[in-house]
């Protein structure tokens, strides 16, 4: 670069020039400048003066075309500097650079007015100092797509769809009353097009006897309506009581174990169905332990006091509850196994991996009366 105060000789003087505009220092940079002034000639036989002088006199041109009345001017020429030479290297591998130059027109703070969710279809606006429109050039699109818009090239658009989160861009081409091209902005605006979505949090809390209580919450509760908690199937001699069956969140107390649907719509009017597996890891002296839970290709059925008085080594122990029979059934009641110990057992070893991954109740028959449990298969 030039600094200041060079003085240059050179054969041919004319030819002596800071190659752009902007590097002769118009102003000194205390002036604010405008497109006129990047784009006046300067020459050295008529420097600019006032505000928007230069520091460098004589020996230079900008001249973008002959200027009337001076002698030092020279043929249109080109300045080959580290950006354009960047600029020029990925046009020529295909990576072309899209630059927001509308700021030197004027034209500032552009953006999209509009929600960031809606059902079906909503309105949106370019809002900022917007050029004159017959010198923009509008285009609406949307990515991921999915989304149209009506009209897709003004101001003022309706964007419809349901494509989930989506980001809205507005295209525009800016050009100037002499037909230039003064740069294109892409103001841009992310936005959900249709409903919010929500999940539900199951989780097992504290015991009564063999009832346990468990917490079911849709989150967030603001993004649907009319809640419907229900009970699906039961396994046998189960119990499912839902204390909250109209609510966003409930508690539900559980003996045995079952399946807890639940329907309702979105803030869009969508209906939905969603549900959870829930079941009671409290038991009494006379129930029963399975593990592995989850298991993957066996399980082993003990009964819990006859481990307890293993591990206690006690001399006199209560009764031990007796494994008589096993029925295994899926969500859908279907009996998948079923077991028989004529003389009754403590514990044995069941294979499960014919069976797929789920969850699924195990009813064990005491000797007077079923008592039913779930377990989870994972692979």
């Amino acid at each position: 670069m030039v600094k200041y105060n060079l003085n240059v000789s050179a054969q041919q003087p004319s030819f002596c020039f800071v190659p752009v505009a902007s590097a002769l220092d118009i102003g000194k940079g205390v002036t604010a400048l405008t497109k006129a002034d990047y784009l006046t000639p300067y020459v050295g036989a008529l420097p600019p003066s006032g505000s928007k002088s230069s520091p460098f006199t004589g020996g230079y041109t900008t001249a973008f075309s002959v200027v009337t009345g001076s002698a030092n001017n020279n043929e249109a020429h080109i300045a080959l500097t580290n950006r354009n030479g960047d600029w020029i290297y990925d046009q020529i591998i295909g990576k072309p650079i899209s630059s927001n130059c509308t700021m030197f027109c004027g034209y500032n703070s552009i953006a999209i007015d509009g929600a960031t969710q809606f059902c079906g279809s909503s309105d949106y606006t370019l809002t900022g100092t917007l050029p004159p429109a017959a010198n923009t050039s509008i285009s609406w699109y949307s990515y991921p797509s999915g989304i149209t818009f009506s009209p897709s090239n003004a101001v003022a658009t309706t964007a419809s769809g349901t494509v989930g989160s989506t980001t809205l861009t507005a295209t525009m081409m800016v050009t100037e009353a002499d037909g230039e091209v003064c740069g294109t902005a892409y103001p841009q605006l992310q936005v959900i097009a249709g409903p919010l979505p929500i999940s539900m949090t199951s989780t097992a809390g504290t015991c009564s006897g063999n009832t346990q209580t468990w917490s079911l919450v849709m989150n967030p509760s603001a993004y649907g309506t009319n809640w419907n908690w229900t009970v699906g199937s039961l396994g046998s001699n189960s119990s499912i009581y839902i204390l909250n069956p109209g609510s966003s969140s409930t508690f539900v107390d559980v003996t045995g174990g079952g399946t807890v649907n639940l329907t309702y719509k979105d803030i869009c009017g969508g209906s939905h169905n969603d549900g959870v597996t829930v079941y009671s890891s409290c038991h009494s002296s006379n129930t029963y332990l399975i593990t592995p839970n989850p298991a993957n290709s066996q399980i082993t059925l003990t009964t819990s006091n006859s481990q307890n008085n293993a591990a206690k080594n006690e001399k006199v122990s209560p009764p031990i509850a007796t494994i008589y029979a096993i029925k295994i059934t899926d969500q859908l009641g279907v009996t998948r196994k079923s077991l028989n110990f004529g003389s009754g057992v403590v514990s044995t070893q069941i294979p499960v991996s014919d069976l797929p991954p789920g969850s699924y109740f195990i009813t064990i028959f005491d000797g007077t009366k079923w008592n039913s449990q779930v377990f989870l298969i994972q692979r």
